[in-house]
């Protein structure tokens, strides 16, 4: 890897590798590997922003604090968010905080654009599948409904397909 950036590395139930020494493998390299010991909350933690505001900056082509704070669109952001803590809830885990915590976060954030939304921009295949295919699918199980992933996750699929930017 020749990028820089953090790299979240963790057991999952009934891990057996030590997050510790498997992030010190790192120490030197580009990435800031940073053990935890919950990877499963460190991904829902990360997912409840991703899919939020990385789908809905993708079909906009807003920032993450303009669509925050966008009087229409920003409610419909907090309500992702409010779906996705409430899937990591039934799937037997949680984030950092709260999706209220998470939304007032991305409402008072700079400029920051989603990598979603540069994809698009830069003409790469967008990341549906991770976003919104997987955790509907996890809620479907879950018997969780998530109306407004459901409806948004459509609008980013037809538009990602219309581009030619489906995998």
């Amino acid at each position: 890897h020749s990028g820089q950036g953090r790299l979240i590395i963790g057991p999952v139930e009934g891990g057996r590798v030590s997050a510790v020494a498997t992030a010190a493998l790192f120490a030197g390299s580009t990435l800031d590997a940073i053990a935890v010991d919950d990877i499963r909350h460190a991904v829902w933690t990360k997912l409840i922003t991703n899919a939020c505001f990385n789908t809905l900056c993708a079909l906009t082509g807003a920032q993450q604090c303009e669509v925050a704070r966008d009087p229409q669109l920003g409610p419909v952001a907090r309500q992702l968010m409010l779906e996705l803590e409430a899937l990591a809830r039934a799937s037997g885990s949680a984030i950092d905080g709260s999706a209220d915590a998470a939304f007032k976060l991305a409402f008072e954030k700079g400029a920051f654009k989603p990598s979603t939304l540069q994809d698009l921009e830069a003409g790469r295949p967008l990341e549906v599948a991770a976003l919104v295919d997987a955790p509907l699918e996890l809620a479907q199980r879950l018997r969780v409904s998530m109306p407004t992933l459901t409806a948004v996750g459509a609008a980013l699929r037809l538009k990602a397909h219309c581009a030619g930017l489906l995998p």
